[in-house]
């Protein structure tokens, strides 16, 4: 029962944004700390496990440590590694 309800919730939270950030073959994102994301996640499942902690980009030129906590993009990135080794297959 808890997983059709969290399945529903899911499906209202992110159904309605498809059209927005999916549309004419790219992924559209509009938000700067959302892109930011998505860059440490396609970082991330390319080193995976490791997600590299300091940033060449912020503080330029010097560099800096991410402020966020790696967690969300960790677990992204390991999902998004699992994905592209299923469908290379």
């Amino acid at each position: 029962m808890i997983w059709a309800v969290l399945a529903g919730a899911f499906l209202l939270r992110v159904v309605p944004y498809f059209p927005s950030v999916f549309h004419e073959g790219h992924v559209d994102i509009a938000d700067p700390d959302a892109a930011y994301h998505a860059r440490r996640i396609l970082q991330g499942a390319e080193t995976f496990p490791i997600l590299p902690l300091f940033d060449p980009d912020q503080n330029a030129p010097y560099g800096a440590l991410s402020v966020w906590s790696p967690g969300y993009d960790w677990v992204m990135a390991g999902a998004a590694r699992f994905v592209s080794f299923v469908g290379a297959g």
